[in-house]
């Protein structure tokens, strides 16, 4: 729609809709919703909020002039809402205060008067109405329909940053409105969304347009470092949207202010719209944007607008800061004379930016201001013209040099004669614009249309194109002759929105500089040539992308020495090609694809960084020269940055062509790969590759310098270094520490994934902290790694001289397959397996194969059963050469511990063992050692143990036929180990246990030792002198002798069922201490030769026998060979027994007992007798001192065969305690031609002592003299007789009954009682009372 001329509009005239003032305060008060109380007195009225929302409807909302309604409410945003179901509008002449939110609604309209005063937390007026539920659950949708007015000629002031909203189809604002920080909204519509969040300014979104919107703002806002809005919507397609601004809109503010123990930091912002451009707005009197913010902003958008001659728009800056920005857009746009729009920059900073557009129609006549005190100048945009360089004859452009060197266009279609340019270039620089004049309704475009040659210029001059949208380039522009030598020219090109090289277009600047600038839009390439040296050669900057139009053909030429390519997007930059010496390219918000160096030479890259979000990544290359990666003088150690998913790529070609790292590289999730197929690769010692979560690799023919390469990526490749070595055979092959040699500064990082080592010479003096290692067909000469933390070994293998690994915390190995020497330090070292089917598969696999492996662990190697004389889980290794040492010894279970086994797949060759050491501290270290198919020599072992400490040493056979041995040092040495344990394993056919004496390797069947605990298991007879405490020995063929020095447990030590047994052999045990049996005893005679064998022998001589008390213990002595045959263990029951278990005590106590409520015991004869004797050699009888115990659960058999008769008197009990608690008697069984023999009444003679001695010799006095009196019959001595001394002694000898026993009720009693009187009737000389005649 054109609008003849806008200043012809007619002002509407004021609202004039109220009536004078009405004393009365709110009626027919009634509370729909929420918990309120509403109290009042002539003039005040007090409405009680106790909910956080609360509805009260009236029939009328009006406050009398001199009245007061305070609201009181739970909190700054508590919300009341006020809602006039009558007919009359809301007249407001005295005072509102609350310190929360209050929303009134009336859809007749609301008048605040004159001398009304309104004091709330938030405010928001409306004619528009809301439902119920919406507003509980903070859905504020207003809808209305009726035409209706809201004058407001009072004050309004809420809480600092909160808001004051005003919506209804028309809007007049003569009184103030203060809102300081917060949001002030005048909105004419039918229809409004309002959001409202804590802490922010409310959003406003018009939902329905009204018929004739209209506001007029002829009074005062002041929203300081707030937002004030004033939005008019309509529905017709007339002028019926109508702002008019007259009054003063001032939101200025510092930038950070505090009031009332708040800090507001906002923005200022003033928009004034006819929402969707379609309106009129009428701007006069002063808005105020200005302050200490950096981003104040005024939009003022209509379809017409007018800033009339009065009217100042100000958005200048502060003490610090630069102007803010401020648009005005219209169709049709109007500043008259006498307007001002001030931008200016403050004190320190620059200027602001004004836009004014009028699309259709401008008149500019009013003043423009973005100067700065000490900054730059700001800018001015307005609608521009189109030019079109050419050679036909200038047009519509001003006559150079009048415009201070500037080319403008004067009206539309504006060409210039390339010709009049080159004259104008001979003695100026030159700028082409179409911004500068103003006037235009065009777009603005600058197309180059034929060629610029700048050759026959002298000197350095200046072009500039400036196109405020698009310019093209569809010609050549140059300096250089036909000789290619090069002028001095500079060129600039900036754009608005692109910049489009046409097809094989070129710029080539001589010895000059190239500089690019797009705003917001994009630049095409196609070729851009320079010659400069040690500067910025070509400087390009985009808004939006760089992008390659020449496809495989080059784009950037830079052929002086140092010469740098600069380039900036906002977007992505294409992968260029050219010759560039030094690259600088960022992208703030997706890829550097990368460049490719098509000529020779080196490529420096001094800042390469990408985006957050990278799709290609970046990819640089050479023909032939080295690839660098520096830092500039301003910025330290740049290097190259690849944010999000892309992957950085570096490939020098040609021969000797190398990677030199002297600052960083980064990557997000993409993978970093550099390759120098026939170089090298060199960090400096404080640069650092890295990547959060991508795979790094390194390739090289010849050296790897490292200084730091860390990466969060899971792969068993995280990190991937190669050496495959070139022809030159005078460059190294190695991959080596860019720190000093005893520099512990970490080098490699994979905390999360792997390191893969391909190949190398030599790999040494690197610090890593990696989770895995793995390199597969190596051919190195030495590896050193220093591991801070864990690291997986998953596969080593090749050929390597020396490997030496040091590590912070455990190395689990899968796999090394090595030649020459393996050394690995660390906290714990043992075997790594994927899964429970991997361990199965691995199984008798050697995990480290080497000539020679040296391990050095603070805590473990392998695993070692914390309480047996076993290994739960061996470090199982192929090597010629063992060295182990323990580091530190602590007193914690899975601590201290060796466990190493040899696998080899050799026949021949035993494992020899250099070292055995650990700390002589008090913890205690167990060492296991096992060979498996040959044998473990230890003869010359350098072993450093102490008395806590255990050694275990095994060897077993399961594909070797030939003999295999443990070999231990000599047999003084060996017995002169004083150790916590000692396992001497050798079970297999051809296998044995021998000492190396000075005529060479003999058998070991003797033994001393100190050791704690003895497990010996082998196919030999030992005969063992015994100073420890557990014992577990088993043969497979022979005798096993012990004589224990003090208390011994036999117990199950390897976990193998068996405690102490042979399979073709006696066992014999005498402890001279308490004896403690358990889990299996087992003996057997398996050849029929006459001579009785399998017999068990086991007694102590001091102290207590208890078998089974703690655990099941299965005896069992087995000959059905020689069943026949005499010369068993002694006479009882007969010289054919076969299990003898006796307490030897002369004095003192001498018991045994057998199984326990909680155990079971089986002691079983097979072709042999039984004999358990308490007391066998006892010279004293007291039964309290010799007792035989068997508990319940108790099996005792001897038998030929299970199905011979049971045969009851071949059983002899003889002070037996069967103790059964529930009663369940043990079973003892003797069947046909076997005997049982349980005693603990066995007595060798009296030996009492002397005061017993001396009451006998008084009694037997007394004795005397009473035959000497009594001539007649015997006479029956009373048995209760307490007095005479004889009675004293035998009271002495034998004790009396328990309390409750007597001779009726306890055949125990009787036993002692009848045993009284026996002795009674030797000392009288006289008969023996017949009731006790008879007794056992």
């Amino acid at each position: 729609m054109k609008y003849p001329s806008l200043l012809l509009i007619p002002i509407l005239t004021s609202h004039t809709l109220f009536a004078p003032k009405v004393m009365a305060l709110p009626q027919g008060a009634a509370v729909t919703h929420g918990d309120v109380r509403i109290a009042q007195d002539a003039q005040r009225m007090v409405i009680q909020q106790a909910s956080e929302r609360a509805i009260v409807q009236y029939s009328d909302f009006s406050i009398g002039q001199g009245e007061t309604v305070d609201i009181q409410q739970p909190g700054a945003q508590s919300i009341l809402l006020n809602r006039v179901v009558g007919s009359s509008l809301s007249k407001l002449h005295g005072q509102l205060n609350s310190n929360g939110q209050v929303f009134l609604i009336n859809p007749n309209g609301i008048l605040v008067g004159a001398q009304a005063q309104i004091n709330v937390g938030g405010l928001l007026l409306t004619t528009h109405d809301i439902a119920d539920h919406d507003f509980l659950s903070n859905q504020f949708d207003f809808v209305g329909k009726k035409p209706s007015v809201i004058q407001i000629d009072g004050e309004i002031e809420v809480s600092p940053g909160s808001f004051v909203i005003v919506l209804a189809p028309d809007i007049e604002l003569k009184g103030s409105i203060i809102a300081q920080f917060g949001k002030v909204a005048m909105i004419a519509a039918d229809g409004a969304s309002v959001l409202l969040k804590p802490g922010e300014w409310p959003q406003i979104q018009v939902t329905q347009a009204t018929y004739d919107a209209w506001i007029h703002h002829h009074g005062f806002i002041q929203a300081q470092g707030g937002m004030v809005e004033i939005t008019a919507a309509s529905a017709s397609d007339l002028i019926d949207r109508v702002i008019f601004h007259e009054g003063t809109t001032d939101v200025s503010s510092m930038a950070i202010v505090e009031q009332d123990d708040q800090v507001f930091l906002r923005k200022s912002q003033v928009a004034i719209n006819t929402n969707n451009t379609a309106g009129y707005i009428d701007v006069g009197g002063v808005i105020d944007a200005s302050g200490d913010k950096s981003d104040k902003r005024v939009d003022i958008e209509g379809e017409a607008v007018v800033v009339r001659k009065d009217a100042r728009i100000l958005n200048n800056g502060g003490a610090e800061q630069g102007g803010g920005q401020t648009h005005i857009l219209a169709d049709y746009l109007s500043v008259e004379k006498g307007a001002e729009i001030e931008a200016k920059g403050g004190a320190q900073g620059d200027g602001g930016f004004v836009e004014l557009s009028g699309y259709d129609e401008l008149s500019l006549k009013g003043s423009v201001d973005t100067s700065a005190q000490r900054g730059k100048t700001g800018y001015l945009l307005i609608d521009p013209r189109n030019i079109e360089i050419n050679t036909a004859a200038s047009t519509s452009i001003n006559s150079f040099p009048t415009n201070g060197g500037v080319y403008a266009p004067t009206g539309n279609n504006a060409t210039l004669d390339v010709a009049d340019l080159l004259t104008a270039l001979s003695t100026n620089n030159v700028t082409v614009t179409t911004a500068d004049n103003g006037a235009g309704n065009q777009a603005g475009n600058l197309t180059l249309a034929t060629d610029i040659d700048l050759d026959t210029i002298e000197g350095t001059p200046t072009l500039t194109l400036r196109s405020d949208n698009i310019l093209s380039i569809g010609g050549d522009i140059e300096d250089k002759d036909n000789d290619g030598v090069g002028g001095s020219a500079n060129i600039v090109l900036r754009a608005t929105r692109d910049i489009q090289m046409d097809t094989g277009t070129v710029i080539d600047a001589g010895n000059g500089t190239i500089k690019v600038n797009v705003t917001n839009g994009d630049f095409i390439v196609t070729r851009l040539v320079s010659d400069a040296s040690d500067t910025t050669a070509v400087d390009i900057t985009v808004g939006g992308s760089i992008i390659d139009r020449n496809d495989d053909a080059d784009n950037i030429i830079l052929n002086g020495e140092n010469a740098i390519l600069a380039m900036q997007a906002n977007s992505f930059i294409d992968r260029l090609e050219g010759k560039v010496p030094i690259l600088s390219a960022v992208s703030t918000a997706q890829d550097v694809k990368g460049f490719s160096q098509t000529a020779a030479g080196n490529l420096q890259l001094s800042r390469i960084e990408s985006g957050s979000a990278p799709l290609i990544g970046f990819t640089a290359t050479t023909v032939n020269g080295d690839i660098i990666v520096r830092g500039t003088a301003t910025e330290q150690a740049p290097g190259i940055r690849i944010n999000g998913v892309g992957p950085l790529t570096l490939t020098p070609g040609g021969a000797d062509s190398n990677i030199t790292l002297d600052a960083n590289l980064f990557t997000g999730n993409g993978n970093i790969n550099l390759t120098a197929a026939e170089g090298e690769i060199t960090m400096g010692a404080t640069n650092s590759i890295t990547s959060t979560a991508g795979r790094i690799a390194l390739s090289s023919s010849y050296n790897q310098t490292i200084g730091l390469i860390s990466t969060g990526s899971g792969n068993l490749d995280a990190i991937s270094l190669e050496v495959s070595g070139g022809p030159d055979t005078n460059r190294g092959n190695d991959i080596v520490d860019a720190h000093d040699v005893l520099n512990d500064t970490v080098n490699l990082v994979a905390p999360n994934g792997g390191l893969t080592l391909i190949n190398a010479d030599n790999f040494v003096s690197l610090e890593s902290t990696v989770k895995n290692f793995i390199s597969d067909n190596l051919n190195v000469s030495q590896i050193f790694l220093n591991e801070t933390d864990d690291l997986i070994i998953n596969s080593l293998t090749g050929n390597i001289t020396a490997m030496t690994l040091v590590a912070g915390g455990a190395v689990l190995i899968s796999r090394i397959d090595t030649g020459g020497t393996i050394a690995i330090q660390a906290d714990r070292i043992g075997e790594f397996y994927s899964s429970p089917a991997d361990q199965l598969a691995k199984q008798n696999q050697a995990s480290i194969a080497a000539q020679t492996i040296e391990l050095k662990a603070t805590t473990s190697i392998g695993n070692v059963h914390d309480t047996q004389l076993t290994a739960v889980d061996y470090l199982d290794v192929d090597t010629e050469d063992l060295s182990l040492e323990l580091l530190g010894e602590v007193a914690a279970d899975n601590a201290n511990e060796i466990a190493v086994q040899q696998v080899s797949s050799q026949t021949v060759g035993d494992l020899v063992v250099s070292d055995i050491l650990t700390p002589n501290e008090s913890g205690r270290a167990k060492v296991f050692l096992a060979s498996l198919n040959n044998g473990l020599d230890l003869s010359t072992t350098n072993i450093q143990l102490d008395a806590t400490d255990t050694l275990g040493v095994q060897v077993l056979k399961i594909a070797n036929a030939n003999p295999v041995e443990v070999l231990l040092p000599a047999l003084n040495v060996v017995q002169s180990w004083a150790l916590a344990g000692l396992a001497l394993v050798a079970p297999g056919v051809n296998t044995r246990i021998a000492t190396n004496e000075t005529a060479g390797a003999q058998a070991l069947n003797a033994l001393t030792t100190a050791a704690g605990r003895m497990l010996w298991n082998a196919t030999s007879s030992l005969n063992l002198n015994f100073a420890g405490s557990e014992l577990d020995m088993t043969t497979t063929n022979g005798n096993l002798a012990v004589t224990a020095s003090g208390a011994v447990h036999v117990r199950d030590l390897n976990e193998d069922g068996n405690a102490f047994g042979t399979t073709h052999g006696d066992i014999s045990l005498s402890s001279n201490g308490r004896l403690e049996l358990s889990d299996r005893i087992f003996a057997s005679d398996v050849v029929q030769n006459g001579q009785r064998q399998g017999l068990i022998d086991l007694s102590a001589n001091v102290g207590n026998i208890a078998i089974g008390t703690n655990a099941d213990v299965n005896i069992t002595s087995t000959n059905i060979q020689d069943s026949t045959a005499e010369f068993g263990l002694g006479q009882e029951p007969s010289t054919q027994t076969a299990i003898r278990i006796a307490q030897n005590n002369q004095t003192g106590t001498a018991n045994i007992t057998i199984g326990s409520p909680s155990t079971s015991v089986n002691i079983s004869a097979q072709g042999g007798d039984i004999y358990v004797a308490a007391g066998a050699k006892a010279v004293t009888r007291d039964v309290q001192e010799r007792q035989l115990n068997i508990n319940q659960s108790t099996i005792i058999t001897a038998f030929n065969q299970t199905t011979d008769s049971v045969i009851p008197e071949n059983t002899a009990l003889d002070e037996v305690n069967l103790i059964s608690t529930p009663p369940a008697a043990a079973s003892i069984v003797a069947r046909e031609g076997r005997k049982i023999t349980l005693s603990s009444v066995n007595i060798a003679g009296f030996n009492l002592d002397t005061a017993v001695e001396t009451q006998a010799q008084d009694a037997a006095e007394d004795a005397e003299r009473a035959t000497d009196v009594v001539v007649a019959e015997p006479v029956v001595q009373n048995t209760e007789d307490e007095q005479t001394r004889l009675s004293v002694m035998l009271d002495t000898v034998v004790p009396g009954c328990e309390s409750g026993e007597s001779l009726d009720n306890s055949a125990q009693c009787m036993k002692k009682q009848g045993f009284k009187e026996f002795l009674r009737s030797l000392v009288l000389g006289r008969g023996f009372p017949d009731k006790y005649k008879g007794l056992p």
